[in-house]
């Protein structure tokens, strides 16, 4: 199991709790791929960072190229496809497919295509 706490990442096992090392701080919100489930992405007061569980070993965090302001919200779509949405720098979408060896370059909300637009309704009532 993991946790996720303003200061980092722990993997708890029984009664034992390790830290898997970062340089982050400021952590808001952990997501575990649906699908890749040994990846989890994490958002932080200064962008985004992913890890992964290879054959039982946490890989080195890193940190997500192209995302610096705060990312709160994380979630997946049907296609595999992140949606990062963020305090005050709108909504990232990246697609999993295209992270070779876990590099990625995100794709800002101003290079969304027409059919991917997200669209924000007022709640009524």
């Amino acid at each position: 199991m993991l946790a996720l706490t303003t200061n980092g990442l722990l993997q708890i096992e029984g009664n034992r709790v390790n830290e898997i090392k970062s340089s982050w701080r400021g952590s808001y919100i952990i997501y575990q791929s649906r699908v890749k489930p040994g990846r989890f992405f994490i958002g932080l007061e200064t962008g985004a960072a992913m890890v992964e569980n290879i054959n039982n070993r946490w890989s080195e965090p890193q940190m997500l190229r192209g995302i610096s302001s705060a990312v709160r919200y994380i979630n997946e779509d049907a296609e595999g496809v992140l949606w990062l949405g963020t305090s005050y720098n709108g909504v990232y979408k990246i697609k999993q497919s295209e992270i070779p060896g876990g590099s990625l370059v995100p794709v800002h909300d101003s290079n969304i295509s027409k059919a991917d637009e997200v669209k924000i309704f007022p709640a009524t009532g």
